[in-house]
């Protein structure tokens, strides 16, 4: 027996686009199509159990219509959550949605804490991790004739075990990172674009440092990317601390400069601007004797009143020097 098929006519994603009364006659017959596609998937799905991954969910934000992605957003997170949770269907199909952690934060809809504490998963990386998630790359795809010491996972690809300030060559791309697996990726892209053959193969402290502009105008890029479209004044953001131009400063200068380029902006607005790029790891702040960001510090909190820092990772795109107040002591030392 042929399970039933459903045809849609000649309807194309273009005509529901374009007329208001096809979305109304789909909309009202929505919950009839999908019991009915329910009813089918339970009658001839067997014994066959089905994975159904969902991913990319953070490239379809348009501006001006944020408010009706994140509706589409909560009513998929839900219907996962019903279907994970049917008696029948549960034992059959799982849903697994992907979804960054700061989009999730900005839905809003009833019980939202307790379906993240029921089904969610929070996927974080820290160095480790990292570590050996490059070291498997390496393992996979280095040249065969490559005498690789794979004990030393990511410090087997290069011949200096430690660089500036002693750090590895992967914590110094970590430093400049927002500790995700695609950033060291492509920091060590940037990295063998800019190597000069050596006699034993591996990459220098120089490639690691040469590469550095390049991969500070790829994260500028990809933060461009990833909110501007949710976020209307997100260049402004970063414009205000590219006006500051020092990669260590206070509230009130950004304010300043925030100010300077969207007039009228309330100390409410700046706070809130200043607090999303705190959350996002752009900008961090001193704890004891090392700065910290959100990405390797989870707990930490926002506090108006002390210096922020700018990510290592956008100081070169951001065209910003060390704080004021270094920067005099060095012009009098070398005056002296």
């Amino acid at each position: 027996m042929q399970p039933p098929s459903l045809s849609l006519g000649g309807i194309e994603f273009e005509d529901v686009a374009e007329d208001e009364e096809l979305r109304r006659k789909l909309r009202a017959n929505a919950f009839q199509l999908l019991d009915y596609f329910e009813q089918v998937f339970k009658a001839h799905a067997g014994e066959q159990k089905q994975l159904v991954v969902i991913d990319q969910l953070d490239e379809n934000w348009l501006q001006g219509e944020v408010e009706e992605y994140s509706r589409i957003l909560v009513n998929l997170l839900l219907c996962a959550q019903n279907i994970n949770h049917d008696a029948v269907l549960r034992d059959k199909v799982k849903i697994v949605i992907f979804l960054r952690a700061d989009i999730y934060e900005t839905l809003r809809f009833n019980d939202k804490n307790k379906v993240y504490q029921d089904g969610a998963v929070e996927i974080k990386w820290d160095h480790d991790a990292l570590d050996s998630m490059v070291s498997e790359r390496i393992q996979r795809y280095a040249p065969k004739n490559l005498d690789l010491d794979l004990s030393e996972k990511t410090g087997a690809i290069f011949q200096n075990k430690t660089v500036r300030h002693g750090a590895t060559p992967l914590k110094h791309m970590l430093r400049r990172s927002f500790y995700r697996p695609r950033d060291v990726i492509v920091y060590l892209n940037k990295i063998r674009d800019v190597h000069n053959p050596s006699t034993n193969g591996l990459y220098s402290s120089k490639d690691l440092y040469a590469a550095e502009r390049t991969v500070s105008s790829s994260m500028y890029d990809e933060l461009i990317d990833e909110w501007s479209a949710q976020k209307p004044d997100f260049e402004l953001y970063l414009m205000a601390l590219q006006n500051i131009g020092y990669e260590i400063f206070t509230r009130q200068q950004y304010a300043e400069k925030y100010v300077q380029l969207k007039p009228g902006a309330t100390n409410a607005a700046v706070n809130e601007v200043l607090r999303f790029l705190f959350t996002n790891s752009i900008i961090g702040q001193k704890v004891s004797v090392n700065w910290e960001y959100a990405c390797t510090n989870p707990n930490i909190q926002i506090d108006f009143e002390i210096p922020f820092h700018v990510n290592n990772g956008l100081k070169y795109r951001l065209v910003l020097t060390e704080n004021r107040e270094k920067r005099q002591k060095k012009d009098s030392s070398k005056k002296i």
